[in-house]
């Protein structure tokens, strides 16, 4: 689960991408923990037939994970946090598979039908369907023409973005989870 400082709470996620040099994760086991926010780079939902319903939960999930409060990564002199751009986590679905037919709808077009203004989720791939990115105010369809393209497309949307997200961060400080705001 992904954590703020003031105690927001997601839901479990499946996948959680993070730099720990921002903030460490407080893990209970290998695979189970609490992240914050503030070090989290990219969500992952993993569905293995993504279904409209499936596609709804994600993103309503997505758009919970938007209004997560972030802590100053900036401090002047006197320890005072300095507003700054952070850029907030990028959420994704992943699936094996789709419950669309082949030569209907694509499951962006599904997904469009779902929000109005900006869309909480950024990504979308569906194995042996294509691969959609949200960029510059519009989807754009990154699938490759070989075997799995799409896969290599999704992969290196992470690969190519992370390093960027991380640097809006800072440093924020970790005893602020601590400490009643």
């Amino acid at each position: 689960q992904l954590v703020s400082y003031t105690g927001q709470t997601s839901r479990q996620t499946d996948v959680i991408l993070y730099d720990r040099r921002i903030l460490p994760p407080i893990l209970f086991q290998e695979s189970v923990g609490l992240f914050p926010i503030d070090s989290a780079l990219h969500t992952v939902e993993v569905k293995s037939r993504l279904t409209a319903t499936e596609l709804r939960s994600a993103h309503d999930a997505a758009q919970t994970l938007l209004g997560f409060d972030s802590l100053h990564g900036y401090y002047d002199a006197l320890g005072v946090g300095q507003e700054h751009t952070v850029t907030k986590a990028v959420s994704a679905v992943f699936a094996l598979e789709s419950d669309l037919a082949l030569q209907g709808k694509t499951e962006v077009e599904r997904y469009v039908e779902m929000y109005s203004g900006e869309p909480a989720l950024r990504s979308i791939c569906v194995v042996g369907r294509g691969c959609w990115i949200w960029r510059l105010g519009t989807w754009v369809d990154v699938t490759q023409p070989y075997e799995l393209g799409e896969v290599v497309a999704f992969v290196s949307m992470l690969m190519n973005t992370y390093r960027d997200i991380a640097l809006t961060r800072g440093n924020p400080r970790l005893g602020m989870f601590l400490m009643d705001t």
